[in-house]
């Protein structure tokens, strides 16, 4: 992941800086984003986020019904927000790996 190395210092900043909560509606606050994350879910068990930061679009396909979540990204810090995100909300039947590319490998 050295390659990576100076963008993952970027997005450990940004996400060091969350606050973490309640995830309690499948809205994005945008409904062509609403819309989309409707159509990815219709008649689907499982997700894969590669870049999914602090997991939020997973958490949202979770509450659509999806069961089975992947997310994977760069930032160490955002897997650790995601993981709390998803302690505090209860949810079930996620997986956050911190990574790049090579992560994806490792799915097949």
């Amino acid at each position: 992941m050295a390659d990576y190395k100076r963008i993952a210092e970027h997005w450990n900043e940004v996400f060091g800086k969350t606050e973490t909560g309640q995830i309690k509606t499948t809205d994005v606050g945008h409904d062509d984003l609403n819309k989309a994350l409707d159509w990815l879910c219709f008649n689907s068990e499982s997700i894969i986020d590669f870049g999914c930061g602090i997991g939020v679009m997973l958490f949202k396909c979770c509450l659509r019904g999806t069961k089975i979540h992947k997310g994977i990204d760069i930032s160490d810090k955002g897997i650790r927000v995601a993981m709390e995100l998803q302690r505090i909300n209860n949810f079930e039947g996620f997986t956050f790996t911190a990574g790049g590319v090579e992560e994806l490998d490792k799915i097949c």
